[in-house]
C-alpha cells in the first residue's frame, strides 16, 4: 500500500516529513467485502486481489504523531546519546532499539499502540547538528567509529514547503459588545449578532514552514491495523 505522508514541526520554522505504512490486519486479509461498522447496511467491495486500503483520518494523524508517537521520535533524534542507542539500550520495557550505519529502528510494543519507527541514522546527526544537540559524547563516539556527518541523501528538498494555517484575531474589526448584569458581571451576550461579530473578528494566517529533509530519506513509521 503506498503510505500516507504527514509532518512533524521541530521548531517553529522547521519540519520533517514522515511517511506512514499501514499493514492490514490478519482479520482484514483475503475478505471480499467488508462492512463499514456493525451497524451499517453498507459493504465495501474488494476488488483488489491484496487488500483493502485503510487510510487514517487527519484527527487521528495529529493525534499519533503528536501525543502518541512524538516523545519516542524526539527521543531518537535528540535526546538518546549514540552509544545507547547503538547498545541498544533502553528504558522502557516496551521499547527495543536497533542500529546500523543507515538505519536506526525503534519498536514500540505495548497494549496500546503497535508501531515500528524507522529513522536515517544520518538524519539523526544532520539534525542535532543543526539543532546544537549534539553532544562531546557523541562527537567522541562518531571520531570512535570514523563516522562523518556529511551526507548528500538528507537535505531540503527546495520544491515544498509545509503551509500551516492558524487562527489570528483582527484587531481593526468592530468589537464584540459586552454587557453587565445586575450582579455587576460581565459577559457577552448570546445572541446572533453577537456570535455574527466574533465571526468577524477572526481571522487565518498562512505561514511557510521549512522542510528539513526531503521524502526520499525520511523517517517512516510501520502500524499495524
Amino acid at each position: 500500500m503506498p503510505p500516507q505522508i504527514t509532518f512533524i514541526r521541530l521548531s517553529k520554522d522547521t519540519s520533517i516529513p514522515i511517511k506512514i505504512f499501514i499493514k492490514p490486519s490478519s482479520s482484514n486479509q483475503n475478505k471480499s467485502s467488508l462492512a463499514i461498522n456493525s451497524k451499517s447496511l453498507i459493504t465495501l467491495n474488494n476488488t483488489s486481489p491484496k487488500y483493502f486500503q485503510t487510510r487514517l483520518s487527519n484527527n487521528y494523524l495529529d493525534n499519533l504523531i503528536n501525543k502518541l508517537i512524538r516523545a519516542d521520535l524526539l527521543n531518537v533524534l535528540f535526546d538518546m546519546c549514540l552509544e545507547d542507542i547503538f547498545s541498544s539500550v533502553s528504558t522502557n520495557k516496551h521499547i527495543h532499539i536497533k542500529a546500523n550505519s543507515t538505519t536506526i529502528i525503534l519498536i514500540h510494543d505495548d497494549d496500546k499502540l503497535k508501531y515500528t519507527l524507522v529513522v536515517p541514522f544520518q538524519l539523526v546527526l544532520l539534525l542535532r547538528r543543526a539543532f546544537r544537540r549534539l553532544t562531546q559524547a557523541d562527537v567522541v563516539w562518531l571520531e570512535n567509529h570514523n563516522i562523518s556527518l556529511i551526507d548528500k541523501n538528507i537535505r531540503a528538498d527546495s520544491d515544498i514547503n509545509l503551509l500551516v494555517k492558524s487562527v489570528s484575531f483582527n484587531e481593526n474589526s468592530p468589537s464584540v459588545p459586552i454587557q453587565q448584569d445586575e450582579n455587576d458581571v460581565m459577559f457577552v451576550p448570546d445572541d446572533e449578532a453577537s456570535e455574527e461579530s466574533m465571526k468577524k473578528n477572526l481571522g487565518y494566517k498562512i505561514s511557510k514552514v521549512g522542510i528539513f529533509n526531503n521524502l526520499t530519506y525520511c523517517v517512516k513509521i510501520y502500524l499495524e491495523s
